[in-house]
C-alpha cells in the first residue's frame, strides 16, 4: 500500500468522507463513496435529490458501509481539501448509457470511463504521497482517438 500523505494509509475510521454530487448508484459520485466505504471511510453523501439519495444508501449499506446521506446543493465550500479532477470522456453509468444505450457498444473496449475506475482515481489522489503529490488529475478513456 502506498504511504498517505501523513504516513501510513489515515486509519479510516478516524477520516470519514463527504461525497458532493450523488445521485443515481451506478453514477460517478457513488462509484467514489463505495470506494472510500470500501477503504473504511465513513461517508457522507450529498445530493440534490433526495429518491436517488436514498437509494444510493440503501446500496451502500447493503455492502457494510458505515453511511448517511444528506439532501443539499453543494455552493460555496469552505474548508475543504480540494483537487481538480478533468473527466475528458464519457462516463459508463446510469445518466449517459440511458440516454444513449448503444454508446457502449460504439466506442468499443476501454471506449468509456468506468465509474469505478474514476473512484479508484480519486482514492488515489487522496492517499498520495507527500514527496510527490498533485491536486489535479485528467483522466481519459484508453481509446480515445486523437
Amino acid at each position: 500500500m502506498p504511504e498517505a500523505a501523513t504516513g501510513p494509509l489515515r486509519k479510516a475510521a478516524d477520516s470519514s468522507v463527504l461525497v458532493v454530487g450523488v445521485g443515481a448508484w451506478h453514477g460517478l459520485g457513488a462509484a467514489i463513496a463505495r470506494r472510500f466505504a470500501a477503504g473504511g471511510h465513513p461517508v457522507v453523501i450529498a445530493g440534490r435529490n433526495a429518491q436517488k439519495l436514498e437509494t444510493t444508501l440503501a446500496e451502500l449499506k447493503k455492502t457494510g458501509a458505515l453511511a448517511c446521506s444528506v439532501v443539499g446543493d453543494a455552493a460555496l465550500p469552505q474548508n475543504i481539501h480540494v483537487g481538480h479532477v478533468v473527466v475528458d470522456g464519457g462516463i459508463a453509468g446510469d445518466r449517459l448509457l440511458s440516454r444513449n444505450p448503444q454508446l457502449r457498444e460504439r466506442r468499443g473496449e476501454d471506449g468509456l470511463l468506468d465509474p469505478d475506475a474514476i473512484a479508484e482515481a480519486y482514492w488515489n489522489l487522496y492517499h498520495q504521497q507527500r514527496s510527490a503529490w498533485t491536486l489535479e488529475l485528467d483522466l481519459r478513456p484508453w481509446n480515445e482517438s486523437f
